[in-house]
């Protein structure tokens, strides 16, 4: 029988993790990872990934994959153990008079104020409106501290205009995907020297004035 303190590593590592072993234990009930993904609002991949990872950790299989879901007898044994677990988790939840409540998960996303009135905003607040189950904090942010918000778990994900900024994240610890390019038309007098040139960039213009649209 695994002792304690063994236990005890086992859980802070994560190599039996509460989620895993309750997505394990779904899977049992439903005798399907699709089901099971249904009930629990994940993706399948993402239960089988899950619990495969669960059987690595544990030394053996919990679930037969062919046609149908059909439980091991190792793992029959091992997921009753867990329901039992579950159940003492629930009971103690209820002496203890607390209420669950289950929230909606938020994702706050940082804007630079001029997308924030933009259409980026406005697909993000339709995506919000078709998404109930998720909800969306728009938050209005500045480039000299939307990183540092990022790293202190302020913001989930921040929309940065900057490539150069997505390139220098290419070897941080935080994951940055260019989305997008946009041309700017700029309109110049023909005997500008900038005329001349098929393509601008921003730094041909970083000493000029120009009008830019408010709207998009």
């Amino acid at each position: 029988m695994i002792d304690q303190s063994t236990l005890y590593k086992y859980l802070v590592s994560g190599r039996l993790s509460l989620v895993s072993l309750t997505q394990a234990l779904v899977v049992s009930e439903q005798l399907s990872f699709h089901k099971a993904g249904d009930t629990l609002g994940i993706a399948q991949s993402a239960i089988s990934n899950r619990v495969a990872s669960l059987e690595d950790a544990i030394g053996f299989p919990l679930f037969e994959r062919q046609r149908n879901v059909r439980l091991t007898p190792h793992g029959r044994i091992f997921l009753e153990f867990i329901s039992d677990a579950i159940d003492l988790v629930g009971k103690s939840l209820e002496i203890s008079g607390a209420p669950i409540e289950i929230h909606r998960p938020a994702v706050r996303v940082g804007l630079q104020s001029a997308a924030a009135a933009g259409p980026l905003a406005a697909i993000l607040r339709r995506f919000d409106a078709a998404q109930p189950d998720i909800g969306l904090t728009l938050m209005e942010t500045d480039d000299s501290d939307v990183l540092k918000c990022v790293r202190r778990r302020k913001l989930d994900i921040a929309f940065l205009p900057c490539r150069a900024m997505t390139e220098r994240l290419s070897h941080d610890v935080l994951d940055a995907l260019p989305l997008w390019d946009e041309q700017v038309v700029v309109a110049l007098n023909q005997d500008d020297p900038l005329a001349a040139k098929s393509r601008l960039h921003w730094k041909d213009l970083v000493d000029r004035e120009f009008l830019v649209r408010s709207h998009v």
